[in-house]
């Protein structure tokens, strides 16, 4: 991060302490209100009226889970108001998994012989231009041509001016990324099915999700069990 564009971690969805650092104990808890900037670009004086304290290179944090914690998917981002787009559009975000995975099935289908693989899937997106850059602090939906006959496996070619005036899309891409990878193929074992925990760790973006057999050419049914770490009846 550069001297003003410091960062900060919030643990979404969790339900835990925001502590703050005691005498003999400098770890923070899920705590906003810390920012952490890089020294080499400079030293910046934090405004009095500011109430958050700043530190340099590094800031520790731990996080403890109480033992009846509920399980569920959430995941960790920046909290840095103003800031926290763009470093979320950039990658900064990642997922906590707690609990059983499985503990959601109905128990008829919870033995042995029926426990099906578990996949933790992380989605994002990413506007990259042909320089290589990445200057947009958010999602532009016209970065690509509308052309709805122009292939899109897993990205988009960029086309055209920018919103800004010192942007040009053309050249450029506009990835989705399944785990860092652009349109990956997943192999489900078809007996025994799978079991997805699947976050949505883009910036702006709603993505509108199916799982396509390429074999078959046809969508295949899904079941969601839960949204938001919350059970679907």
């Amino acid at each position: 991060c550069s001297s003003t564009t410091p960062t900060s971690v919030h643990t979404h969805g969790l339900i835990v302490g925001a502590n703050l650092p005691t005498h003999g104990d400098d770890q923070y808890g899920d705590s906003v209100f810390v920012l952490t900037f890089n020294a080499r670009n400079g030293v910046v004086r934090r405004p009095p009226s500011m109430p958050v304290a700043f530190n340099f290179n590094a800031t520790q944090y731990e996080v403890q889970l109480p033992d009846d914690h509920p399980r569920g998917l959430f995941w960790f981002h920046p909290h840095a108001h103003a800031l926290a787009f763009g470093q979320v559009g950039s990658g900064m975000a990642g997922m906590i998994s707690v609990g059983d995975d499985t503990a959601v099935l109905a128990k008829r289908h919870h033995h042995h012989h029926h426990v099906p693989d578990v996949r933790h899937l992380i989605l994002r997106d990413v506007q990259v231009l042909g320089d290589g850059r990445t200057p947009l602090r958010e999602s532009d939906p016209d970065f690509c041509s509308h052309d709805s006959g122009v292939p899109r496996d897993g990205m988009c070619i960029g086309s055209g001016e920018g919103r800004r005036a010192d942007l040009n899309y053309t050249d450029g891409r506009w990835a989705y990324l399944v785990n860092g990878r652009v349109a990956p193929h997943v192999r489900v074992h078809a007996s025994r099915g799978e079991l997805w925990r699947v976050l949505t760790a883009a910036a702006s973006a709603t993505l509108a999700l199916q799982v396509y057999s390429e074999k078959r050419r046809e969508a295949l049914s899904v079941q969601v069990l839960e949204l938001n770490g919350v059970a679907v009846s």
